[in-house]
């Protein structure tokens, strides 16, 4: 008799988990809900399974030792492998709190040092807890629970069985830093002292130095402590669910209260978090880095030989190879049409577009040409009468002296300084028109 009722139970167990794994894969994202919200319903799916199967406990109250130990393990193995699935595929440790960015950029309140302390206690009670599942699962599973013939310490590892109640008890009672407590002060911090709308204040310093909005920075919040809120509620309920299955007690009406008070907290929660929300600025804009951490192509792309001075000669922006004008009177459109003599300008690379806005400035000049891959044309220019353009400084590649001189009597053949549209392979000089849009499913603007 006692073989069927052990065998009646397993295949009930069975065919739980076969069903409720069928519902949780074929889960999917809650519309409308952020990330944590659907981690913490994919949970309480996970933990209607536990509780199903922890549940089978009580149609072995009236057993022989021998099945009661058999039932025992059966539930502990399963109970085991359903929460190291859950921790395995979507809460491992290093999610929420061990991802840096939070301390990172929630460290520069004040106000998250109210929080840290708790928040730290039960993620490290949460890493506890998965070395557990990871060194416990494994172990049950090398039992074979549903060999009717094996003897009753073959299915129980006494000193699993201690570890598990010893486990359980430290995450309900621990003296020190009991999870219920730790859940408490953070809600209490968080809604009674209205820390959301404290940090809300301060939110916007973060825009340049994380590259958030303010609004984003209060969410950052919000994740931070919903998955550590769920980490302690996991436990929770994980250790009633262990005791109940050791023997230690009922456990349903704790429970069940550890359930509504989540919901309690949730609620109040998301109705502060969606005003505090609806108050704070969802502006972002990327902010120029320090002067001295500025990388081309990376924090700032750069026109290159788009309007460039130029010193030209006047002799050689015309086709009458005349100096009857002066600088001014070459202010829109011209071009190099020769190099006369092949004076200064066989010295330098030649305008290929159209030169604009030339000016007179001294009759004799020293220029600096730049070395050739760069972007610019002179480092500096040094006129006689003492005015420099540019930085002067060391000349790598020799400065060149550069006079004007006079045709005849009447017509000084002057170098103008211009502006010179290169429209060339070299020239960087085109914005895209293109329509730029915002992900508003990442609730950019």
């Amino acid at each position: 008799m006692s073989m069927i009722a052990n065998v009646c139970t397993s295949v009930i167990v069975l065919l739980t988990i076969g069903t409720f794994n069928t519902a949780v894969t074929n889960a999917k994202r809650l519309d409308g809900a952020s990330p944590v919200d659907t981690l913490r319903h994919h949970y309480l799916q996970q933990e209607k399974l536990a509780l199903t199967i922890v549940h089978q406990i009580d149609h072995v109250t009236n057993q022989v030792d021998e099945d009661v130990t058999r039932q025992r393990s059966i539930v502990l193995r399963e109970l085991f492998n359903i929460y190291l699935r859950f921790v395995n595929d979507e809460l491992p440790p290093e999610a929420a709190l061990g991802d840096g960015r939070y301390f990172t950029v929630l460290e520069r309140f004040a106000e998250w040092h109210q929080l840290e302390q708790n928040l730290l206690t039960i993620n490290h009670m949460y890493r506890a807890v998965y070395s557990f599942l990871t060194e416990a699962a494994p172990r049950y599973a090398e039992l074979d629970a549903f060999d009717a013939e094996a003897r009753p310490e073959e299915l129980a590892d006494n000193d699993l069985r201690l570890q598990s109640i010893d486990l359980a008890e430290t995450v309900l009672y621990d003296r020190r830093h009991p999870i219920a407590q730790q859940l408490d002060q953070i809600y209490t911090i968080m809604v009674r002292q209205a820390l959301y709308y404290r940090v809300q204040m301060v939110a916007k310093s973060t825009i340049c130095t994380f590259g958030l909005s303010a609004q984003q920075v209060l969410y950052l919040l919000y994740e931070a402590i919903a998955m550590t809120e769920l980490k302690g509620y996991l436990m929770m309920q994980f250790a009633y669910m262990v005791l109940r299955a050791q023997g230690k007690g009922n456990f349903t009406v704790e429970s069940s209260a550890r359930r509504n008070e989540l919901q309690t907290r949730l609620t109040r929660t998301h109705e502060l978090l969606q005003r505090a929300m609806e108050q704070t600025s969802r502006d972002y804009w990327r902010c120029d880095p320090e002067r001295q951490a500025h990388r081309e192509n990376e924090t700032y792309l750069q026109f290159t030989r788009l309007l460039q001075g130029y010193i030209e000669n006047e002799v050689d922006m015309n086709t009458e190879n005349t100096c009857r004008e002066t600088c001014a009177h070459y202010q829109y459109g011209h071009r190099q049409e020769q190099c006369y003599k092949e004076l200064y300008c066989t010295r330098q690379p030649k305008c290929a577009g159209r030169i604009y806005d030339c000016e007179y400035v001294d009759s004799d000049m020293w220029i600096c040409p730049s070395a050739p891959q760069s972007q610019r044309r002179y480092e500096y220019i040094e006129y006689e009468n003492g005015m420099v353009r540019g930085r002067k400084g060391y000349c790598a590649r020799g400065a060149t002296k550069v006079d004007s001189w006079w045709r005849w009597i009447f017509w000084h053949c002057s170098y103008c300084f211009c502006v010179c549209d290169d429209n060339g392979p070299r020239s960087d000089r085109f914005v895209s028109l293109r329509e730029a849009v915002s992900d508003i499913a990442q609730n950019k603007v």
